[in-house]
């Protein structure tokens, strides 16, 4: 799915020689300071030793969650009219994920520009990342192309796109 390549890219990039990314549609993401962190030992010992915990955790997070998500996750306002938003917590929503999106790649137009996804935030499922180490970090890297271009075929060499450039990869 592209959320869990999204989430892999940054990872995958550390470690191979070059990456190229094959983009279908930008998504949305949703920064968390502290998000890739290990969990404290604390958390893990309530796992191993406190019977349902993790779904409690689990329900705590959704249920719970502050009504400013809640409601932008559910609520399209008929009398809102803007073509990128569908309500006015959805498009303050929208603003802090485009000023995420400029602070990562402000210096780079071109990237930003392919990364701004066509839809609201929170019509697709919201895409979790650390603040600090992000698929737009990894895009950065001289080792990571982003291909935005459709994907005609695989080839025996690798992906040809419908443009007819051929990607070699192994």
């Amino acid at each position: 799915t592209p959320f869990r390549s999204i989430q892999l890219v940054p990872v995958v990039a550390k470690h191979a020689a070059h990456v190229t990314v094959f983009q279908r549609t930008p998504q949305w993401l949703f920064d968390h300071p502290g998000y890739l962190a290990p969990y404290p030992p604390q958390v893990n010992w309530l796992d191993r030793n406190l019977p349902l915990y993790s779904n409690f955790m689990r329900f705590r997070a959704h249920w719970l969650a502050s009504p400013y998500l809640s409601e932008a996750k559910r609520v399209i306002d008929p009398d809102f009219v803007d073509p990128h938003a569908c309500s006015a917590v959805n498009q303050r929503l929208r603003e802090e994920r485009l000023a995420f999106l400029t602070r990562k790649l402000g210096d780079r137009p071109d990237l930003l520009e392919k990364m701004i996804p066509p839809h609201p935030p929170y019509a697709t499922r919201p895409v979790q990342v650390d603040s600090n180490d992000c698929f737009y970090d990894a895009l950065l890297r001289d080792d990571v192309t982003l291909e935005t271009d459709g994907i005609a075929t695989v080839t025996p060499a690798g992906v040809r796109t419908v443009t007819g450039i051929e990607h070699e990869l192994d």
